[in-house]
């Protein structure tokens, strides 16, 4: 994403808080940032890699620069069918992956 190799139309969000903080704003070092309209569990920032099987070898977040506003802790889903998401799990493990960030 930073590369500028997926484009604005492949990323999207459950909310915004602002035009200032849209989907397309959630490229890691970019201009801005993407705040979600509502503080809740219920949101979400989402990357369509196409339609041809690709690994992700990492996710990155950052906070808002100047602001104290950051995610601390999320989890990935993906899919595979177009239709049903799952949640990301550690080889091997039962549970979900939640990723975590620390102040």
């Amino acid at each position: 994403m930073e590369n500028g190799g997926i484009s604005d139309g492949q990323i999207s969000a459950s909310s915004q808080r602002d035009a200032n903080n849209a989907a397309i704003q959630g490229r890691i070092r970019g201009k801005g940032s993407w705040s979600a309209g509502r503080n809740d569990v219920n949101q979400w920032l989402q990357v369509d890699l196409g339609n041809q099987q690709t690994v992700v070898t990492r996710v990155a977040t950052q906070g808002k620069h100047g602001y104290s506003h950051w995610v601390t802790k999320y989890k990935l889903q993906y899919r595979y069918d177009g239709f049903s998401f799952q949640y990301y799990r550690e080889q091997g493990k039962s549970q979900d992956k939640v990723s975590s960030y620390k102040v």
